[in-house]
């Protein structure tokens, strides 16, 4: 059962269109109401993980779970559009990744924030996008990187103001709870950080209507740098709860092979517990390793699609 939440956010649910090719590919864009590392890198992997989606109208999993992909071509158009045609539904959401000064060397009115965005529009998808600032979460609260953030924010509105009912959802400094990133293990000075990308977009005239956000730390977090609740940045910030959790399997130091249920429950749980029980939750980043390293890769993912689609706050994994 989905919150209202939930439902508020999801807004409309999007509608075959016509002029586009076969009449069960459908429009699945993320939809909003007017009010306010480990990636999936390959098509096939990522046919594994939606084709047992695709299988919903049998009533075996609930077809409201939304998807999505990471691509690693600056154009994802291409790659979300072939899984599409393979799973024979087109995926929500398309992960991209993004750093502030991303646009610093290039000229004239060309915008690579712009064009990767625009990328997975063009799939009809609705961009998921994570960015980070190269730096410590002390010197983004201190406001020594405004300007670089101000900037691009800029590039995001280039591809907003393209129109169509374009949108985003910004992920600002994933992760931020790890001690790998430069900004993790602050959680202080990463609330004040992320606070600096919602008034940078509010600044540009960027409305709810065109940008949602995303706290999404990683599910586990860093000993010695707190706990999930301690990097909170607030519901008035928070549009949507997006954790990373993977199956890291047996090929890493002290890698061990997980359930689904393992590597994402204990952090979801947490959350509802300690955080917030009504918010819409996502899965921002998960993976899951091939033999040898762990077990059957295919079952697992249909495993993590069933739990997923059962959990009363998830909406939609990338």
């Amino acid at each position: 059962m989905i919150t209202d939440a939930v439902a508020r956010l999801i807004g409309g649910r999007g509608y075959p269109r016509q002029d586009e090719g076969p009449p069960q590919v459908r429009d699945r864009r993320f939809r909003y109401k007017p009010m306010r590392t480990a990636r999936i890198l390959s098509i096939a992997v990522a046919l594994a993980l939606l084709a047992p989606l695709a299988a919903a109208s049998a009533g075996e999993v609930d077809g409201d779970l939304k998807t999505g992909l990471y691509s690693d071509d600056f154009y994802a158009e291409g790659d979300l559009n072939g899984v599409g045609v393979g799973a024979g539904q087109k995926v929500t959401f398309g992960g991209t990744f993004h750093v502030v000064t991303e646009n610093d060397l290039q000229t004239g009115s060309w915008s690579n924030t712009r064009e990767i965005l625009e990328g997975v529009w063009n799939a009809q998808a609705t961009p998921f996008a994570n960015v980070v600032v190269n730096a410590s979460a002390a010197s983004i609260a201190n406001g020594d990187h405004d300007a670089a953030i101000a900037k691009w924010v800029s590039h995001v509105k280039k591809y907003l103001d393209l129109g169509g009912s374009r949108s985003v959802i910004v992920a600002p400094l994933q992760e931020h709870n790890g001690d790998w990133p430069k900004y993790g293990c602050d959680p202080t000075n990463f609330k004040t950080a992320y606070r600096k990308f919602v008034d940078a977009f509010a600044k540009a005239g960027i409305g709810d209507t065109q940008v949602r956000f995303a706290w999404a730390p990683n599910g586990w977090t860093s000993p010695g740098c707190g706990s999930l609740a301690d990097y909170y940045p607030g519901d008035d910030v928070v549009d949507v709860i997006a954790i990373s959790a993977y199956n890291f399997g047996t090929c890493v130091p002290n890698g061990r092979y997980e359930t689904p249920a393992q590597a994402f429950d204990p952090y979801l749980d947490e959350i509802r517990q300690t955080i917030n029980s009504t918010k819409p939750f996502m899965i921002a980043h998960t993976a899951s390793p091939r033999p040898p390293c762990g077990g059957d890769q295919t079952a697992w993912t249909r495993t993590m699609i069933e739990n997923l689609a059962a959990d009363p706050n998830i909406v939609g994994f990338v």
